[in-house]
């Protein structure tokens, strides 16, 4: 049996307990007490003398020396009734630095003492933990057992043996007291925890001898005796241009110090040597690193950024980066890495690159391509030959930063421009490597592409993606090969082939077309080898206006549409021309002309004449008719039209004001049940807003655009919306909705698949789409089988923006635990996401009691998610049960991305700005300070066990959010629910530690719930019997805390906590009681309005 099992410990130049956190049992017979001359504990600290000792119990002493002893008012007492004392000691040393331990004293009532029955007591402390700090002076480090209980039992004769070869330590006994010393100074670096296998012989007055075997751990504490080293002796960078900006970034993978001390007691200073130019400085972050070794090291890993926008003249800049370590006890604690700055020449030129001869390609037509520096959004470099089975294409620049100018479809490999910016200050050469699956094998080809100007520059003015236009809007050849017509996906690779002239759009077809019906109808097009070719390829797919004339869903009469696609213009007569949605085929002369006089006619109806066309053409761009030559026949259609529409208003407004009059009646039957059914908001604003604060306006077209033109089009999730069937609203919020709709072949699933869509609603504004695009960008990063998983994406302009995801048929996880004890949601909305999680109402099966299994199945596949996100350096900062969905066999997703943020740079994320909140789930430190990090997602984790235990109730029942942050500073904590085991409950408590480093990490959570789990301790049952129990002490700061660092650890802790009950079977002898005792009546209070998201300052909800 293992008494402990320690993570590394950093002590560096602070006091600490050399044996800490004891549990003890201890048999109450009144008459066979000693006369309290042994201590019950000592606990021994280490650190600058003098130390100053403290209890926070009246019912126990402690001595100078800190051993603790019963105090005289316990000893008058009626120890009979006593079930269990707690204390927490802490230690002063003359720097009034601190450190604190636990003391927890376990009674059992006997009729009388038997020695026999405590011998395991009588050699071991139940659980302890031995710390001794390395380089340190052979001491005593800590007593193996209390010296109260063997003067209880001083007929007893004990003797200790060390069976493990361990010649750093070694048992000495005194009197009573039997402890483990050190013999000669600990190295942490070669060992930093020592197993000691420790044999106890205990004979009593009888001589009988029983002998018990025990495995003690020591762990060996850390300080700074180690200077860090540099990963590589020199580094070379090549630099894209000599030309640098301020806060331009340098970094390289090697660029890396090591130092075999942990990161807790290092403290680093990065400095730049040899900067003539005053250019450059250092930005350093250390992390763990035990991926080699049991071992925790230090990993420093650094970036240089410029501080000056400067030319640097030279082609080879050298500096030096010194790292110094300035916590080091001892010696030099300074390293330095060389560092060459290679700057390549203002034309662009590597001559490792581009002097190297391109191969051949295999798929594409050519590896050399040539396009106009004003090229605009979606222009065509190139494509493959043929396909041939190959898909998944990639693609990737050889230079960094050529990256996003230039991007790849996913699954047709077509070449287009994605950046068009980016573009005009690209190099002239731009080398790409596209690769590609064919046959179950990586394919690739390389291509350069050559960046010209145009011979009469066109367009370089136009920026926004917005502000292109499109060819297929023109319906005269001198309108489409005007200079002036800027549309996108013009001045790709077939512009610099085929343009004589400063021209964008490209005519097809000869300029006074036939109004004979043919497949080559006349149209303006931005490239005429793919548009149109009666395919609406995977480009084209991106953006509805590249190519209506191939890919348009509505095609008007007389022009006829594709059969094959189901889109597009198969055939058509004189000239055809798209708007955004639909497209048109007109005869010549129906279609608006360049001006002319016509010498037939009289000079003075000529203007008339003119206005009348302008206004045939402007009806025929609508209508696709000339109203001009309207008959009798279409007069009677317009008036039968008009009378239709009247009759349609009249119907309207009757439907109104009955609906008017019906809402009077529900609004004034509806007054007394409006405190239940307001909805109350699940955020808050942290502070009153000023008087001068502008608040957000509805989202306009152009300000949806320009927030959109940050996000390009991605081929590798864009999604069609015609392949989008919306069947029902599963849910709506303040400014948006959740649908539950079917994709058509959508992530690589054939046929017809259940999605749900979140998108937003008209009056949306800013802050809600940027979360919404914000959630998709994260969740484009994420892969986990708890995490929701995205399919889809929905961005390209003519429609709105909708966020795909995977459907989760039971809806959220709490009202999931509420439909099973049939108590109805409360509602509130999330401005974190685009809709009301409460007015979500999937398609809600019969949901059958929960049983304790499936509490912690739930809690272990949420950890198992968080884990995953914070290994990949993301915080929550929402994590609750209403953001965790419930998928088919019980499959707990967590979702709700909208404040989620990337902490890669940092391992905390710092809100500044003005927001509503989650209080009741958040973090002491995020609520105070705005730092959120994955230790304060563990805090928010722990409420979420709660929920669960609770089935779904309200956190802080009663307590007001603006008093809650004051109260939880002052050590409150919400207490343990009548049907939650205390091990449970001590889970919950450990992620509510104060201290952000002593909560549990998501892995060692997760572990712990794993191991529950797999024993099914819960299934057992043990009967014993139950003793009153009188709690004695509480404590303003504490309450039983547990100290969490592993699944052993948790395990250990539970053995002193369970409480028998005669009522429910559901002990277990390894101490995991029934986690949830269910059914078990839990219930809201009627008057707790729940205030997820309050506003602090007023106390309101918003």
């Amino acid at each position: 049996m293992l008494l402990i099992l320690s993570t590394f410990l950093a002590f560096a130049d602070a006091v600490y307990f050399s044996v800490s956190d004891i549990n003890i049992t201890i048999p109450i017979d009144k008459g066979k007490f000693p006369l309290n001359k042994q201590p019950l504990a000592s606990f021994l600290a280490q650190g600058a003398p003098p130390l100053n000792y403290t209890i926070s119990n009246n019912l126990l002493r402690i001595s100078p020396s800190g051993d603790v002893f019963f105090s005289p008012d316990f000893l008058k007492s009626d120890i009979t009734n006593v079930d269990a004392i707690s204390a927490r000691i802490s230690v002063r040393d003359n720097s009034n630095k601190e450190a604190t331990s636990y003391l927890n004293l376990e009674f059992v009532l006997l009729e009388s003492l038997d020695c026999d029955l405590i011998v395991e007591e009588l050699c071991f402390w139940k659980t302890v933990r031995y710390n001794f700090s390395e380089n340190a002076k052979p001491a005593r480090i800590g007593s193996l057992a209390s010296p109260f209980l063997v003067e209880m039992c001083a007929s007893c004769e004990i003797n200790y043996d060390l069976l493990s070869k361990n010649k750093e330590f070694r048992v000495v006994s005194s009197g009573a007291l039997h402890s483990i010393e050190s013999t000669e100074a600990l190295d942490r670096e070669t060992q930093s925890l020592h197993l000691l296998q420790v044999s106890c012989t205990v004979e009593n007055s009888k001589h009988t001898l029983r002998n018990i075997n025990q495995t003690v751990a020591v762990a060996v504490g850390d300080v700074d005796d180690n200077p860090p080293k540099a990963q590589e002796r020199s580094i070379r960078i090549n630099m894209s241009s000599k030309h640098v900006h301020k806060d331009q970034v340098v970094a390289h993978k090697d660029l890396i110090f090591s130092d075999k001390d942990s990161p807790a007691v290092n403290k680093y200073k990065p400095v730049i040597l040899n900067d003539t130019l005053k250019i450059l400085k250092a930005q350093c972050n250390k992390f763990s690193d035990d991926h080699l070794k049991q071992e925790v090291q230090t990993a420093v890993h650094c970036k240089l950024k410029f501080t000056k926008t400067v030319p640097v003249k030279t082609s080879t800049y050298s500096v030096v980066l010194q790292l110094n370590d300035s916590s080091l006890i001892h010696g030099n604690g300074a390293v330095g890495m060389p560092i060459d700055l290679q700057f390549l020449d203002d034309s662009g030129y590597h001559p490792a690159l581009y002097k190297r001869q391109l191969r051949p390609a295999t798929l594409y037509p050519s590896n050399r391509i040539q396009i106009f520096r004003t090229a605009a959004p979606l222009a065509r470099l190139t494509q493959p030959r043929y396909l041939h089975g190959a898909s998944n294409f990639t693609l990737k620049p050889i230079l960094p930063k050529h990256y996003a100018i230039f991007n790849v479809t996913y699954i047709e490999g077509i070449i287009f421009v994605h950046d068009s910016e980016n573009l005009r200050n690209a190099t002239e050469f731009v080398r790409l490597n596209i690769s590609w699956t064919q046959n179950d094998s990586r394919k690739s080809d390389e291509i350069q592409v050559q960046i010209v100007d145009e011979p009469t520059k066109t367009c370089n003015d136009v920026r926004k993606f917005n502000d292109w236009e499109h060819c297929a809007q023109y319906t005269t050849p001198e309108e489409c090969l005007s200079p002036r017509a800027c549309a996108l996906a013009t001045g790709g690779s077939s512009s610099v082939e085929k343009r004589k002239r400063p021209q964008r759009c490209m005519w097809r077809g000869e300029k006074t077309p036939s109004n004979e019906p043919t497949t080559l109808y006349a149209t303006c097009t931005p490239d005429l080898e793919t548009c149109p070719d009666e395919k609406c390829d995977e480009l084209e797919q991106l953006e509805s206006t590249v190519c209506p004339q191939d890919c348009a869903e509505e095609v008007l009469f007389p022009a006829e549409r594709n059969k094959m696609t189901g889109r597009g213009i198969f055939r058509g007569s004189g000239v055809c021309f798209c708007s955004t949605l639909q497209c048109h085929c007109n005869p010549l002369e129906y279609v608006k002309l360049p001006k002319r006089r016509k010498p037939t006619k009289p000079p003075e109806t000529t203007p008339f004449l003119a206005n009348s066309s302008r206004h045939t053409s402007n009806a025929t761009k609508i209508m696709g008719i000339e109203l001009a030559k309207c008959g009798t026949t279409c007069i009677f259609g317009v008036i039968g039209g008009a009378l239709f529409l009247g009759a349609a208003v009249a119907l309207f407004v009757i439907c109104w004001k009955l609906d008017s009059v019906h809402k009077a009646v529900r609004d004034k039957f509806g007054e007394e049940n409006q405190d239940l059914a307001a909805p109350l908001s699940d955020y808050t604003m942290p502070e009153p807003m000023p008087l001068n604060f502008e608040m957000t306006t509805s989202l306009a077209d152009t300000a949806i655009l320009n927030i959109i033109n940050k996000y390009a089009p991605d081929p590798k999730w864009e999604f069609p919306r015609n392949r989008l069937i919306i069947e029902q609203t599963l849910g709506e919020g303040e400014f948006g909705k959740v649908l539950r709709a079917k994709a058509l072949n959508i992530s690589g699933q054939p046929g017809e698949t259940t999605v749900a869509v979140k998108t937003l609603k008209d009056d949306a504004r800013e802050s809600e789409l940027n979360d919404l695009l914000s959630e998709y960008q994260l969740l484009k990063e994420v892969s986990h089988p708890n995490v929701i998983r995205l399919l889809g994406v929905c961005t390209a302009p003519g429609g709105p923006i909708y966020l795909i995801i995977e459907f989760a048929e039971h809806g959220s996880l709490r009202n999931y635990l509420r439909r099973s004890r049939h108590l109805k949601s409360e509602c509130g909305r999330l401005p974190s996401s685009t809709v009301d999680e409460n007015d979500v109402h999937y398609d809600e099966p019969n949901i059958s009691k929960v049983t304790p299994k499936e509490i912690l199945s739930f809690a272990w596949q949420i950890c198992k998610g968080m884990a995953y996100l914070s290994e990949i350096k993301l915080v929550h900062r929402d994590l609750a049960a209403r953001n965790v969905l419930l998928a088919a066999d019980q499959i707990c997703k967590i979702s709700d991305f909208g404040l989620t943020r990337d902490i890669y740079e940092d391992d905390a994320y710092f809100k500044r700005s003005k927001g509503r909140v989650p209080v009741k789930w958040m973090a002491p430190e995020s609520l105070s300070d705005h730092i959120y990090t994955n230790k304060s997602d563990v805090w928010s984790f722990g409420i979420l066990v709660w929920e669960l235990v609770t089935l779904g109730a309200t956190p802080y029942p009663g307590i007001a959010v603006q008093n809650l942050f004051h109260l939880l500073r002052q050590g409150y904590r919400m207490e343990r629910p009548d049907n939650c085991s205390p091990t449970l409950y001590n889970i919950m408590r450990s992620c509510w530690h104060i201290d952000p480093e002593q909560r549990p990490t998501f892995q060692e959570l997760a572990a712990l719930w794993e191991k529950m789990l797999s024993d099914e301790l819960f299934l057992r049952s043990v009967p014993t019997k139950r003793r009153r129990r009188i709690r004695l002490t509480t404590y303003p700061k504490s309450q039983s805390y547990i100290k969490c660092g592993s699944a052993d650890k948790f395990q250990e802790s539970a053995d002193f906590l369970a409480e028998p009950d005669n009522n429910q079977n559901d002990i277990n002898a390894r101490g995991y009681e029934t986690p949830v005792k269910v059914p078990k009546k839990v219930q809201t209070p009627t008057n707790d309005c729940p205030q997820y998201y309050t506003d602090m300052a007023s106390g309101s909800s918003t």
